[in-house]
C-alpha cells in the first residue's frame, strides 16, 4: 500500500497543492476513486483518495464540503480538487473543513 505522502511526492503529481495537516499524510491509499456528483459519494471506500472536478456539481464549493464530510465518516484517504472551469480554485471554507 501507499500514503497520500507517497502519491503526492511522485512526479506526476508535482503540481498538487497540499492542503492538509501532516497527520493526514499517513492515511494508507488502496484504491483511487473519481467522484463528479455529490449523489455517488456512497460509492466511496475506506482509504480511497477521491478525485473531482466538480463537473456535474450545481454548487461545487457546498457539495465538496459534504463530500468531505462522508470521506471523513467513512475513513476515506483525501480528496483531490481539479481546479479549472468548474473550481476556480479551493475556497478557505474547505481548507477549514479538514481541520475538523
Amino acid at each position: 500500500m501507499i500514503t497520500v505522502k507517497e502519491v503526492l511526492s511522485k512526479k506526476t503529481f508535482h503540481y498538487l497543492q497540499q492542503h492538509t495537516s501532516q497527520d493526514d499524510l499517513t492515511q494508507l491509499v488502496t484504491g483511487v476513486n473519481r467522484v463528479e456528483s455529490i449523489t455517488l459519494k456512497h460509492l466511496i471506500q475506506r482509504n480511497e483518495l477521491v478525485v473531482t472536478t466538480g463537473e456535474a456539481m450545481i454548487n461545487p464549493i457546498s457539495e465538496c464540503l459534504s463530500l468531505l464530510k462522508y470521506m471523513k465518516k467513512v475513513g476515506a484517504a483525501a480528496l483531490v480538487i481539479n481546479t479549472g472551469p468548474y473550481i476556480k480554485k479551493c475556497q478557505k471554507k474547505l481548507n477549514y473543513m479538514q481541520k475538523k
